[in-house]
């Protein structure tokens, strides 16, 4: 066990390689300290934690929600081992025992690409050793070869690349990098894969708009008021646009309030307040609303439907 500039690092053994294990601790709000101490400490709300101080001279502590409690019984009181039956960090301390797994220092080892076909666009999902404290990061790598080499940029897992088109095959593999606990990088590549996209959406923009809508504004006696719309949705396989717009008087321009996609699996309903956070006072919302939805398509946007819905005041004010 050593410490690594802001890491407390122990050696793990993983089949026939050593791996080294670091740990990054939460500030323990401690002084008087010399660089490199590692002890247990009694903190004021009688809690007891492994304590180190790390290059900064910050002293460090265990973050609890990484902790596990184990039985240790044969194990003696303020000592520090690594527990046989699960390779982690162990320590006890006021007779109850505690381990700690910690990060792998190395790369995380990323693989088992899948790509799919979802509404908008290739979903990309992968496996890796993710970290707690070590930087990680994954790029997303496309082509139309097997040798994707167009660098699309940092990911997430379960990123999907919008601009892929109906019917094209693309390849690709995602490159993890972890920068490691003395700074320096390790990286790992995925597998290659490829896909032919294919949209879930129907065939072609819908040929009819979305029917019998209603807006309201909630059932608050004075705003800010969400605002709320349903209709009912007679076309399988779209999403539905929901756009508002607010007129301040009578002949006065339309001002654009909010737009926001509506996924299938969510239709037919709106709701500003819990879809999107927005509630608008009588001044915001103005003279009246208008309303405009419509089914969406790659190819384009479906017919129209447009209701007007007097403001709660109807005054703006």
């Amino acid at each position: 066990m050593y410490l690594q500039d802001d890491y407390f690092v122990y050696t793990h053994p993983d089949a026939d390689k050593t791996i080294d294990m670091v740990i990054a601790g939460d500030d323990a709000g401690l002084s008087g300290y010399n660089t490199g101490e590692l002890f247990i400490h009694e903190f004021g709300d009688g809690t007891r934690d492994l304590v180190w101080i790390d290059g900064s001279g910050t002293a460090r502590r265990m973050p609890s929600v990484y902790v596990n409690s184990i039985s240790a019984p044969n194990q003696d009181d303020n000592t520090i081992w690594r527990d046989s039956s699960s390779n982690a960090l162990a320590w006890k301390a006021g007779g109850q025992a505690y381990s700690i797994l910690g990060d792998r220092n190395s790369v995380g080892n990323v693989g088992g690409l899948q790509l799919s076909s979802v509404q908008q666009g290739v979903k990309v999902e992968f496996g890796t050793d993710e970290k707690r404290f070590l930087p990680q990061e994954f790029r997303l790598f496309r082509g139309k070869d097997p040798n994707p080499t167009n660098d699309l940029g940092i990911i997430g897992n379960g990123h999907v690349d919008s601009d892929a088109t109906d019917g094209e095959t693309y390849y690709y593999k995602v490159r993890e990098t972890t920068t490691l606990a003395d700074g320096s990088t390790s990286t790992d590549v995925t597998e290659i894969k490829s896909i032919t996209y294919e949209e879930p959406y129907p065939g072609s923009p819908a040929t009819s708009a979305p029917q019998n809508i209603s807006v309201g504004f909630g059932n608050a006696v004075s705003g800010p008021y969400p605002v709320i719309v349903t209709w009912d949705d007679t076309r399988d396989g779209y999403d539905v646009l929901v756009q508002i717009d607010q007129q301040d008087s009578f002949g006065a321009p339309w001002n654009t309030l909010f737009s926001s996609i509506v996924p299938e699996s969510e239709s037919p309903g709106y709701h500003s307040q819990n879809d999107d956070g927005k509630t608008f006072t009588d001044s915001e919302l103005g003279y009246r609303v208008k309303v405009t939805l419509y089914y969406t398509h790659p190819d384009g946007a479906g017919p129209t439907a447009t209701v007007y819905k007097s403001s709660p005041s109807g005054s703006g004010s």
